[in-house]
């Protein structure tokens, strides 16, 4: 059995904004400029904008990012995105 219209719509939500969470995420990188954290936040990005997203490496970037005090509220609604969309 597939997905019911309503399941998917709130799937397709949560992807949208597990999306616009890493697109604030590398922002957030650029403005603290650090070099490592502008690295994982892009890949992040990228990871999470793909087809067939891999959990574990989106969450070992997570996990580079979140010892970035100005970062964690950010990756903490990530991981909560990650979360709602089953990954």
């Amino acid at each position: 059995m597939g997905q019911k219209p309503e399941d998917e719509q709130g799937t397709q939500s949560a992807h949208g904004d597990l999306q616009t969470l890493t697109k604030q995420l590398r922002e957030q990188a650029r403005q603290l400029g650090d070099a490592e954290a502008i690295a994982a936040a892009d890949k992040l990005h990228e990871h999470t904008h793909a087809e067939s997203p891999n959990p574990a490496h989106i969450r070992s970037l997570l996990a580079s990012l979140e010892t970035k005090i100005a970062l964690s509220p950010t990756v903490n609604a990530i991981l909560q995105a990650l979360s709602n969309v089953g990954i």
